[in-house]
């Protein structure tokens, strides 16, 4: 998957959603995640290797096509201050992974890896402290879009691509559950807003110490414009 810098695709997504959008009621496009007797091999070694750390305030796990995934998840560390911390496979798990344990068995003749080498590829981690008031946006929006009802795409299948994305999120709601929503290769907002505001909070983990005050503004941003979509709808 070609990846466009994470800013410019925020900066895009984020203003797709035109009044003509809400006019035509766009669901929300987050469906329930698959049940843990559905969740196959690579979903396991998937967690394994990336969820680190508890998530009460957010998590999204991004999932491309021939990149490696990420996990970004954000958690109180006291009553002050919150953390973010990135976990990203160096390059795609999924790639590592046998045809068996991709759900697939392959044609005669056809070249296919002979065993799982997930386990060789190392996991970079970056964490870093954030305020309260950035925290509280983050667990705010995400509470807010997946407290709604989960609506299927009903045009998912006109989407399907091989070069595109799954994504899946959760977050601790006020009565101590846990909320998890899932979206594949979403095409409308409100959905495409919450991605892109997921892929800003790896780009804030992974940009230099002296561009997260900017970083941090966008992030704000994007929160908002969720935000305030999610409570119009």
């Amino acid at each position: 998957m070609l990846r466009i810098p994470i800013s410019t695709i925020a900066a895009v997504g984020l203003a797709c959603a035109s009044p003509a959008a809400h006019a035509k009621e766009v669901p929300q496009f987050l469906s329930q995640p698959l049940t843990a007797a559905k969740r196959e091999t690579y979903y396991k070694i998937l967690d394994r290797k990336l969820l680190k750390t508890r998530a009460d305030l957010g998590r999204m796990t991004f999932r491309p096509s021939f990149e490696g995934e990420f996990a970004v998840s954000v958690y109180p560390r006291d009553a002050y201050t919150s953390r973010i911390t990135l976990t990203e496979a160096t390059k795609s798990v999924w790639s590592s992974l046998t045809p068996r344990q991709q759900g697939y068995i392959p044609a005669p003749g056809l070249e296919h890896k002979e065993r799982d080498t997930s386990d060789q590829i190392p996991i970079k981690r970056i964490d870093v402290d954030i305020d309260r008031e950035l925290a509280l946006a983050i667990q705010k929006t995400w509470q807010a879009m997946l407290a709604r009802n989960p609506i299927p795409d009903p045009d998912a299948e006109r989407y399907i691509s091989v070069d595109g994305y799954s994504a899946e999120f959760s977050v601790r709601m006020p009565d101590g559950k846990t909320i998890i929503r899932e979206t594949s290769n979403p095409h409308g907002p409100p959905a495409t807003d919450l991605v892109q505001v997921g892929l800003l909070l790896a780009d804030y983990c992974r940009a230099p110490e002296n561009e997260r005050a900017k970083r941090r503004k966008e992030l704000l941003k994007g929160l908002n414009h969720v935000l305030q979509e999610t409570q119009k709808a």
